[in-house]
């Protein structure tokens, strides 16, 4: 596999970044999609979540991440492992949360994590970040309604 550049820092602000999910047929991504779910904000390469699928094979696990050559690295090894309580999207988890979650099978969403996630510490560019008051609304609106 070729060595791919991938930017340590994107701008979500961008129009490349502002695409919709789509429809997701949740049946055809776990085998289980009635498990509790577990979203990561921001996976990466999706150490993280492929680690906790290993130890947590009862749930299910779901990695967002804006930049898509680590989404197709994550599929690859998630591929790899054969595991089928784990996938991973390409998105902008600020453009495309709220409308995901309303996608999810009813009361699935259990955890959600975000993991270093205010790379942009200038105060000129704080509208760049990951937790912003809609992103934090779309999940405390999840969870009220569970």
């Amino acid at each position: 596999m070729a060595a791919v550049r991938v930017r340590q820092h994107v701008n979500p602000l961008s129009d490349k970044y502002h695409t919709q999910v789509g429809e997701i047929d949740w049946a055809a991504i776990f085998a289980n999609p009635n498990q509790p779910l577990h979203i990561d904000v921001g996976c990466a390469k999706g150490y993280f979540v492929n680690q906790m699928a290993t130890l947590q094979p009862d749930w299910n696990f779901l990695g967002l991440e804006i930049r898509a050559p680590l989404v197709d690295y994550a599929l690859q090894q998630r591929d790899r492992a054969g595991f089928q309580n784990l996938h991973f999207l390409f998105c902008n988890a600020n453009t495309s949360l709220a409308d995901l979650l309303q996608t999810l099978p009813p009361k699935t969403l259990q955890q959600v994590s975000i993991q270093f996630p205010d790379p942009w510490f200038k105060k000129r560019h704080q509208k760049r970040r990951v937790v912003q008051p809609a992103l934090v609304q779309a999940l405390a609106a999840q969870f009220a309604a569970q």
